[in-house]
């Protein structure tokens, strides 16, 4: 198990998202942080999803269809929760164009594509079965409307935070790998080696950092719930490097980026980020994604996005 580090340098004036706070000690226990405003959109009618902001605690939706679907909770083949252990199911956004194109795209907001909102749809199908307490995503709207097929069918509310975005690539936003090594070839070589390549935008520790903030929120005090994040590529490998201690450009060099709309998974034990997340129901769910994993491993590093 790995405490998630706060050591990181300060956001500069690079990150357009670096929250202005961090934890105090690597190793305190999560505690509920002071309210913030966020995003939220209500469920479960697509047609009256709107972004609304409001000030929370450690923001857990509760509404009349969350009391209704906890009841029937129950009945249905759920995972098996343990009441000391938070369990952050994590899910990489649905294709989009530059996806398909192998395009950066960091803050560029990017829709999905056809193919996108049909991988949205078998992620909330795939979870039916797994009574999720709240779903997070990214403010962008590849990440929101892969998290609104989820939250619609689970009947609760979808948060948004814009810390959960990828990380920003500034100038290499749009380029294709061969664009980017043309362009910036010293650049791309610090970024084939696991670093950050561009100039502007955000360096991978300062979005390591706002990321592991913004989990240190939807955690804190939270034993006993499980919940999903949908996020990007870039944000999945920094929590999952946390929770092996590992900085987040070095665990770049031994994994690669998810696939789109692929599920893992990590936990919250004793305050700490583990990736030994309690067996059951949600191991066959991980197990299907083994495959798109050893594949995205055998081919040239993806763009950010």
């Amino acid at each position: 198990m790995a405490a998630i580090s706060s050591s990181a340098a300060p956001g500069s004036a690079r990150s357009a998202t670096t929250p202005s706070a961090a934890p105090t000690s690597s190793r305190a226990r999560w505690t509920r942080s002071e309210s913030r405003p966020v995003t939220t959109t209500r469920a479960p009618s697509a047609a009256r999803s709107r972004a609304v902001a409001r000030p929370i605690p450690a923001v857990e939706p509760v509404t009349t269809q969350t009391r209704s679907r906890r009841s029937r909770s129950i009945a249905r083949a759920s995972l098996r929760q343990d009441v000391s252990v938070t369990t952050l199911l994590l899910a990489r956004h649905g294709e989009t164009d530059w996806n398909r194109a192998r395009r950066w795209q960091g803050h560029a907001d990017r829709p999905l594509t056809e193919r996108g909102r049909a991988q949205a749809a078998e992620l909330a199908e795939r979870l039916a079965d797994i009574a999720l307490d709240a779903v997070y995503s990214s403010d962008l709207r590849r990440a929101r409307e892969t998290a609104e097929a989820v939250a619609h069918a689970q009947g609760i509310d979808l948060v948004q935070l814009a810390e959960l975005r990828e990380v920003s690539v500034g100038s290499w936003e749009g380029l294709t790998r061969e664009e980017a090594e043309a362009r910036f070839p010293e650049g791309y070589r610090r970024w084939l080696a696991g670093g950050t390549g561009w100039e502007d935008g955000e360096t991978y520790a300062e979005m390591s950092k706002r990321v592991l903030v913004a989990v240190q929120r939807i955690a804190g005090g939270r034993e006993g719930n499980r919940f999903l994040i949908v996020s990007h590529g870039g944000p999945i490998r920094a929590i999952h490097g946390a929770a092996l201690g590992m900085e987040v450009e070095a665990y770049r060099r031994i994994r690669p980026v998810e696939p789109n709309a692929r599920l893992s998974a990590v936990c919250v034990e004793d305050g700490r980020l583990t990736e030994l997340c309690p067996a059951g129901r949600i191991d066959e769910l991980l197990a299907r994604d083994q495959e798109e994993r050893r594949k995205a491993a055998a081919q040239p590093p993806s763009p950010a996005g």
